[in-house]
């Protein structure tokens, strides 16, 4: 799986776009009247738990597979030193 969390301003709208090899999803959390979620209402705190709750029950029809890398990507580990 792979994703990305979004927060707008004053925590207005929170959403995560998610994925995997054959699925891709999207949700969005907020109100029509752009009022605000309450703050600390970000995309990881509203949104990846519902998109996590659909994923879970998707994945029992398309069940998640091993990324293939292509053969013009080159890996190398980051280490890094705190």
């Amino acid at each position: 799986y792979g994703g990305k969390t979004g927060t707008t301003s004053s925590y207005v709208d929170a959403w995560f776009v998610g994925f995997s090899q054959q699925v891709a999803t999207g949700v969005w959390v907020g109100f029509d009247n752009n009022t605000t979620l309450g703050y600390g209402e970000t995309g990881s705190a509203a949104a990846l738990p519902i998109w996590k709750y659909i994923m879970v029950t998707v994945s029992k029809k398309y069940p998640p597979t091993e990324f293939n890398v292509p053969s013009v990507v080159s890996v190398y580990p980051i280490i890094v030193k705190s």
